[in-house]
């Protein structure tokens, strides 16, 4: 109920707003698996906005995401910067 309240803060005030997400962020592990399961991927989208996910969880809604086939969530959540995905081979050129 807390996450619809900030989704869609209609008539919400802004520092009623930062106690909900204070509140949300107190269990990111089960939001993320609450989101991945009955949401949507723009709602799992506004989370990762509105909140950076530690590596560990982002890795555990990754797996989630690819047992439960959730390919379009799954995309979102390996778009984020510390998806775990190795950021790959970076070229010097020095002289």
């Amino acid at each position: 109920l807390a996450w619809y309240r900030v989704r869609y803060p209609e008539g919400l005030a802004v520092e009623h707003q930062q106690d909900y997400l204070q509140y949300l962020k107190k269990d990111l592990r089960a939001l993320l698996r609450y989101l991945i399961e009955n949401g949507t991927a723009e709602d799992l989208n506004s989370l990762t906005g509105l909140a950076s996910l530690p590596e560990d969880i982002l890795q555990e809604g990754c797996r989630i995401c690819r047992e439960k086939g959730k390919t379009q969530m799954l995309g979102v959540l390996l778009g984020r910067p510390s998806a775990g995905i190795p950021s790959g081979r970076s070229k010097k050129y020095e002289l």
